[in-house]
């Protein structure tokens, strides 16, 4: 299942990341999704999640927000397990 969404608009699109597999999995993880409008279609990024245990070596990456410093650079803030 999918939870924890999350969207920001960035140069004229709208970018959702969302959490997938259950929030105690090692493999829980995020994905990420584009669209033109707030309500759709969304377009999926990549062929697999933006981050996972397979990507970062964490166990149950996920769950987590965005946010933008001083210089407009995004930023992914997320918890994973020990």
């Amino acid at each position: 299942y999918t939870e924890g969404p999350s969207v920001v608009k960035r140069h004229g699109k709208y970018v959702l990341f969302y959490c997938a597999n259950d929030f105690r999995s090692p493999d829980y993880c995020v994905g990420v999704a584009v669209a033109a409008k707030p309500l759709g279609p969304w377009t999926k990024v990549g062929d697999g999640p933006l981050l996972s245990r397979a990507v970062t070596g964490l166990n149950g990456t996920g769950h987590g927000d965005v946010f933008f410093d001083d210089v407009e650079t995004m930023w992914y803030v997320f918890h994973a397990h020990n």
